[in-house]
Protein backbone atom coordinates (compact mmCIF):
# COMPACT_ATOMS: atom_id res chain seq x y z
CA UNK A 1 0.00 0.00 0.00
CA UNK A 2 1.40 3.38 -0.97
CA UNK A 3 1.84 5.73 1.94
CA UNK A 4 -0.01 8.59 0.24
CA UNK A 5 -3.00 6.43 -0.67
CA UNK A 6 -3.01 4.88 2.79
CA UNK A 7 -3.22 8.31 4.39
CA UNK A 8 -5.77 9.93 2.10
CA UNK A 9 -8.60 7.41 2.33
CA UNK A 10 -11.56 8.21 4.58
CA UNK A 11 -10.88 5.21 6.82
CA UNK A 12 -7.25 6.19 7.18
CA UNK A 13 -8.14 9.73 8.23
CA UNK A 14 -10.59 8.39 10.78
CA UNK A 15 -8.14 6.01 12.42
CA UNK A 16 -5.19 8.40 12.18
CA UNK A 17 -7.10 11.12 14.00
CA UNK A 18 -6.27 9.89 17.53
CA UNK A 19 -2.65 9.42 16.54
CA UNK A 20 -2.46 12.95 15.16
CA UNK A 21 -4.31 14.28 18.19
CA UNK A 22 -1.72 12.77 20.51
CA UNK A 23 1.42 13.55 18.59
CA UNK A 24 0.70 16.39 16.12
CA UNK A 25 2.52 14.19 13.67
CA UNK A 26 2.95 14.39 9.92
CA UNK A 27 0.79 11.34 9.33
CA UNK A 28 -2.21 13.27 8.04
CA UNK A 29 -0.31 14.58 5.05
CA UNK A 30 1.36 12.64 2.26
CA UNK A 31 5.10 12.85 1.85
CA UNK A 32 6.02 13.46 -1.79
CA UNK A 33 9.04 11.64 -3.16
CA UNK A 34 11.62 14.17 -3.43
CA UNK A 35 14.30 14.75 -5.66
CA UNK A 36 15.21 18.37 -5.15
CA UNK A 37 12.89 20.03 -7.72
CA UNK A 38 14.20 23.17 -9.41
CA UNK A 39 12.90 26.52 -8.32
CA UNK A 40 10.89 28.63 -10.72
CA UNK A 41 13.07 30.65 -13.08
CA UNK A 42 13.34 34.34 -12.48
CA UNK A 43 13.16 35.08 -16.21
CA UNK A 44 10.96 33.10 -18.62
CA UNK A 45 12.55 31.68 -21.73
CA UNK A 46 13.38 34.27 -24.40
CA UNK A 47 12.43 37.15 -22.12
CA UNK A 48 15.20 39.32 -23.55
CA UNK A 49 14.64 40.64 -27.08
CA UNK A 50 17.30 39.53 -29.55
CA UNK A 51 19.81 42.12 -30.61
CA UNK A 52 22.53 42.07 -33.24
CA UNK A 53 25.52 40.07 -31.93
CA UNK A 54 28.55 42.19 -31.36
CA UNK A 55 30.99 40.25 -29.16
CA UNK A 56 32.29 36.78 -28.39
CA UNK A 57 31.23 35.05 -25.21
CA UNK A 58 34.81 34.01 -24.51
CA UNK A 59 35.65 37.59 -23.56
CA UNK A 60 33.22 37.39 -20.63
CA UNK A 61 34.10 33.83 -19.59
CA UNK A 62 36.16 34.92 -16.59
CA UNK A 63 33.67 37.59 -15.59
CA UNK A 64 30.71 35.19 -15.63
CA UNK A 65 32.68 32.72 -13.52
CA UNK A 66 33.49 35.53 -11.10
CA UNK A 67 29.79 36.41 -10.83
CA UNK A 68 28.88 32.79 -10.11
CA UNK A 69 31.66 32.38 -7.55
CA UNK A 70 30.42 35.58 -5.89
CA UNK A 71 26.86 34.20 -5.78
CA UNK A 72 25.66 36.94 -8.16
CA UNK A 73 23.54 34.52 -10.15
CA UNK A 74 20.93 37.03 -11.27
CA UNK A 75 23.60 39.38 -12.64
CA UNK A 76 25.17 36.48 -14.54
CA UNK A 77 21.74 35.49 -15.83
CA UNK A 78 21.05 38.95 -17.20
CA UNK A 79 24.45 39.03 -18.86
CA UNK A 80 24.16 35.73 -20.74
CA UNK A 81 20.50 36.20 -21.67
CA UNK A 82 20.70 39.71 -23.12
CA UNK A 83 21.53 38.39 -26.58
CA UNK A 84 24.66 40.38 -27.30
CA UNK A 85 26.89 37.44 -28.29
CA UNK A 86 27.75 35.50 -31.41
CA UNK A 87 26.43 31.91 -31.22
CA UNK A 88 29.20 29.61 -30.01
CA UNK A 89 29.98 26.63 -27.79
CA UNK A 90 31.37 29.05 -25.21
CA UNK A 91 28.02 30.85 -25.09
CA UNK A 92 26.14 27.55 -24.69
CA UNK A 93 28.54 26.55 -21.92
CA UNK A 94 28.18 29.86 -20.07
CA UNK A 95 24.41 29.76 -20.33
CA UNK A 96 24.38 26.18 -19.10
CA UNK A 97 26.47 27.04 -16.04
CA UNK A 98 24.39 30.12 -15.22
CA UNK A 99 21.08 28.30 -15.71
CA UNK A 100 22.29 25.42 -13.56
CA UNK A 101 23.34 27.80 -10.77
CA UNK A 102 19.96 29.57 -11.02
CA UNK A 103 18.13 26.19 -10.79
CA UNK A 104 16.74 26.57 -14.32
CA UNK A 105 17.59 22.94 -14.92
CA UNK A 106 15.65 22.31 -18.13
CA UNK A 107 17.30 25.31 -19.78
CA UNK A 108 20.69 24.21 -18.42
CA UNK A 109 20.31 20.75 -19.94
CA UNK A 110 19.37 22.21 -23.33
CA UNK A 111 22.40 24.51 -23.28
CA UNK A 112 24.85 21.81 -22.18
CA UNK A 113 23.62 19.21 -24.67
CA UNK A 114 24.03 21.75 -27.49
CA UNK A 115 27.82 21.57 -26.99
CA UNK A 116 29.67 19.77 -29.76
CA UNK A 117 31.93 16.80 -28.87
CA UNK A 118 34.92 18.76 -30.17
CA UNK A 119 34.25 21.60 -27.72
CA UNK A 120 36.70 22.01 -24.80
CA UNK A 121 33.62 22.33 -22.58
CA UNK A 122 31.93 19.15 -23.83
CA UNK A 123 32.87 16.82 -20.95
CA UNK A 124 31.98 19.30 -18.23
CA UNK A 125 28.70 20.11 -19.98
CA UNK A 126 27.87 16.41 -20.28
CA UNK A 127 28.31 15.78 -16.56
CA UNK A 128 26.38 18.89 -15.54
CA UNK A 129 23.55 17.95 -17.91
CA UNK A 130 23.43 14.53 -16.24
CA UNK A 131 23.27 16.13 -12.79
CA UNK A 132 20.46 18.41 -13.95
CA UNK A 133 18.46 15.48 -15.34
CA UNK A 134 18.99 13.54 -12.12
CA UNK A 135 17.70 16.47 -10.04
CA UNK A 136 14.62 16.62 -12.25
CA UNK A 137 13.90 12.92 -11.75
CA UNK A 138 15.20 11.76 -15.15
CA UNK A 139 18.12 9.46 -14.27
CA UNK A 140 17.39 7.13 -17.19
CA UNK A 141 18.00 9.94 -19.67
CA UNK A 142 21.32 10.77 -18.04
CA UNK A 143 22.36 7.10 -18.12
CA UNK A 144 21.64 6.91 -21.84
CA UNK A 145 23.87 9.93 -22.35
CA UNK A 146 26.74 8.22 -20.51
CA UNK A 147 26.72 5.03 -22.55
CA UNK A 148 30.01 4.46 -24.32
CA UNK A 149 31.43 7.71 -22.96
CA UNK A 150 34.75 8.13 -24.81
CA UNK A 151 36.19 11.06 -22.87
CA UNK A 152 39.11 11.29 -20.43
CA UNK A 153 37.03 11.52 -17.25
CA UNK A 154 36.17 7.83 -17.03
CA UNK A 155 36.11 7.70 -13.24
CA UNK A 156 33.73 10.66 -13.00
CA UNK A 157 31.54 8.93 -15.56
CA UNK A 158 31.61 5.79 -13.39
CA UNK A 159 30.55 7.80 -10.34
CA UNK A 160 27.59 9.27 -12.19
CA UNK A 161 26.64 5.89 -13.66
CA UNK A 162 26.78 4.32 -10.19
CA UNK A 163 24.70 7.07 -8.58
CA UNK A 164 22.16 7.14 -11.39
CA UNK A 165 21.84 3.35 -11.22
CA UNK A 166 21.03 3.60 -7.51
CA UNK A 167 18.34 6.20 -8.30
CA UNK A 168 16.94 3.74 -10.86
CA UNK A 169 17.03 0.93 -8.24
CA UNK A 170 19.36 -1.14 -10.41
CA UNK A 171 21.96 -2.70 -8.05
CA UNK A 172 23.54 -4.80 -10.81
CA UNK A 173 24.27 -1.69 -12.90
CA UNK A 174 25.64 0.01 -9.78
CA UNK A 175 28.06 -2.85 -9.10
CA UNK A 176 29.21 -2.81 -12.71
CA UNK A 177 29.91 0.94 -12.61
CA UNK A 178 31.55 0.78 -9.17
CA UNK A 179 34.20 -1.59 -10.52
CA UNK A 180 35.80 1.49 -12.09
CA UNK A 181 36.25 3.21 -8.71
CA UNK A 182 39.99 3.46 -8.05
CA UNK A 183 40.20 5.86 -5.11
CA UNK A 184 43.25 7.41 -6.73
CA UNK A 185 41.82 10.90 -7.29
CA UNK A 186 41.31 12.80 -4.04
CA UNK A 187 38.65 14.92 -5.75
CA UNK A 188 36.49 11.84 -6.29
CA UNK A 189 37.25 9.52 -3.37
CA UNK A 190 34.66 11.14 -1.09
CA UNK A 191 31.88 10.58 -3.61
CA UNK A 192 32.98 6.99 -4.24
CA UNK A 193 33.02 6.13 -0.54
CA UNK A 194 29.64 7.78 0.03
CA UNK A 195 28.01 5.89 -2.85
CA UNK A 196 29.47 2.62 -1.59
CA UNK A 197 28.01 3.30 1.84
CA UNK A 198 24.59 4.16 0.38
CA UNK A 199 24.65 0.97 -1.68
CA UNK A 200 25.40 -1.15 1.40
CA UNK A 201 22.46 0.38 3.31
CA UNK A 202 20.06 0.85 0.39
CA UNK A 203 17.73 -1.99 1.36
CA UNK A 204 17.83 -1.55 5.13
CA UNK A 205 14.13 -0.86 5.48
CA UNK A 206 11.74 -1.64 8.31
CA UNK A 207 8.50 -3.56 7.93
CA UNK A 208 5.29 -1.53 8.38
CA UNK A 209 3.41 -4.77 9.11
CA UNK A 210 5.89 -5.63 11.87
CA UNK A 211 5.38 -2.14 13.33
CA UNK A 212 1.61 -2.68 13.31
CA UNK A 213 2.07 -6.09 14.95
CA UNK A 214 4.24 -4.63 17.70
CA UNK A 215 1.59 -2.01 18.47
CA UNK A 216 -1.08 -4.71 18.45
CA UNK A 217 0.79 -6.60 21.16
CA UNK A 218 1.88 -3.51 23.10
CA UNK A 219 0.41 -0.08 22.28
CA UNK A 220 3.13 2.33 21.19
CA UNK A 221 5.73 -0.36 20.48
CA UNK A 222 5.39 0.15 16.73
CA UNK A 223 6.13 3.84 17.17
CA UNK A 224 9.31 2.98 19.07
CA UNK A 225 10.23 0.57 16.24
CA UNK A 226 9.79 3.48 13.80
CA UNK A 227 12.23 5.57 15.85
CA UNK A 228 9.61 7.73 17.60
CA UNK A 229 10.11 6.99 21.27
CA UNK A 230 8.10 9.96 22.56
CA UNK A 231 5.10 9.11 20.40
CA UNK A 232 5.34 5.47 21.48
CA UNK A 233 5.24 6.40 25.17
CA UNK A 234 2.30 8.77 24.55
CA UNK A 235 0.36 6.05 22.72
CA UNK A 236 1.03 3.55 25.49
CA UNK A 237 -0.12 5.97 28.19
CA UNK A 238 -3.26 7.02 26.27
CA UNK A 239 -4.44 3.50 25.43
CA UNK A 240 -3.36 2.17 28.82
CA UNK A 241 -5.19 4.91 30.72
CA UNK A 242 -8.39 4.41 28.74
CA UNK A 243 -8.10 0.64 29.18
CA UNK A 244 -7.72 0.93 32.95
CA UNK A 245 -10.62 3.39 33.14
CA UNK A 246 -12.80 0.99 31.14
CA UNK A 247 -11.87 -1.94 33.40
CA UNK A 248 -12.54 0.12 36.54
CA UNK A 249 -16.01 1.20 35.38
CA UNK A 250 -16.83 -2.32 34.24
CA UNK A 251 -15.95 -3.62 37.69
CA UNK A 252 -18.02 -0.95 39.47
CA UNK A 253 -20.94 -0.32 37.12
CA UNK A 254 -21.02 -3.42 34.97
CA UNK A 255 -20.09 -4.07 31.34
CA UNK A 256 -23.39 -2.78 29.95
CA UNK A 257 -23.28 0.59 31.73
CA UNK A 258 -23.07 3.55 29.35
CA UNK A 259 -19.84 4.89 30.89
CA UNK A 260 -18.18 1.51 30.47
CA UNK A 261 -19.36 1.30 26.85
CA UNK A 262 -18.27 4.86 26.09
CA UNK A 263 -14.83 4.43 27.62
CA UNK A 264 -14.42 1.01 26.01
CA UNK A 265 -15.33 2.40 22.59
CA UNK A 266 -12.90 5.28 23.03
CA UNK A 267 -10.17 2.89 24.15
CA UNK A 268 -10.77 0.65 21.10
CA UNK A 269 -10.71 3.67 18.81
CA UNK A 270 -7.35 4.85 20.16
CA UNK A 271 -6.02 1.28 20.13
CA UNK A 272 -6.86 0.80 16.44
CA UNK A 273 -5.54 4.27 15.65
CA UNK A 274 -2.30 3.37 17.44
CA UNK A 275 -1.92 0.25 15.29
CA UNK A 276 -2.62 2.01 12.01
CA UNK A 277 -0.54 5.00 13.03
CA UNK A 278 2.40 2.69 13.69
CA UNK A 279 2.03 1.15 10.22
CA UNK A 280 2.14 4.59 8.60
CA UNK A 281 4.98 5.77 10.87
CA UNK A 282 7.18 2.90 9.73
CA UNK A 283 6.22 3.57 6.11
CA UNK A 284 7.24 7.21 6.56
CA UNK A 285 10.50 6.10 8.18
CA UNK A 286 11.30 4.06 5.08
CA UNK A 287 10.32 6.94 2.82
CA UNK A 288 12.44 9.41 4.78
CA UNK A 289 15.39 7.02 4.63
CA UNK A 290 15.08 6.61 0.86
CA UNK A 291 14.65 10.35 0.37
CA UNK A 292 17.76 11.07 2.43
CA UNK A 293 19.72 8.52 0.40
CA UNK A 294 18.48 9.97 -2.90
CA UNK A 295 19.46 13.46 -1.77
CA UNK A 296 22.94 12.21 -0.87
CA UNK A 297 23.26 10.51 -4.26
CA UNK A 298 22.31 13.71 -6.08
CA UNK A 299 24.85 15.60 -4.00
CA UNK A 300 27.69 13.21 -4.78
CA UNK A 301 27.12 13.07 -8.55
CA UNK A 302 27.20 16.87 -8.67
CA UNK A 303 29.59 18.26 -6.05
CA UNK A 304 32.79 16.59 -7.39
CA UNK A 305 32.31 18.52 -10.63
CA UNK A 306 33.14 21.76 -8.85
CA UNK A 307 36.67 20.62 -7.99
CA UNK A 308 37.17 18.51 -11.12
CA UNK A 309 36.49 21.38 -13.51
CA UNK A 310 37.95 24.40 -11.72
Amino acid sequence: MAVGAAQNSVAAKVFLFPDNLLHHSRLSAGRPHVSMPPTAPLFPADSFPPVAPYKYAGKDLGFVRFLLDSDLKQDALVLVRQGGYFPSDTLDYLRGKVYFSARMLDAATQAFTALRPASPFYDEGLFYANAADAHMGRPEMALRRLRDYPGPYREMAAIQQAGLSLLCNDPAAYRNAAQSFTGSDFRLTGAEEALQDIYRHRDERKSPFLGALYSTLLPGAGKVYAGRLGEGIASFLAVGTLGLATWDHARKDGISHWTTLALGSLCAYFYIGNIYGSYVSVSLYNQDLRNAQDTAILYHIHIPLRSLFR
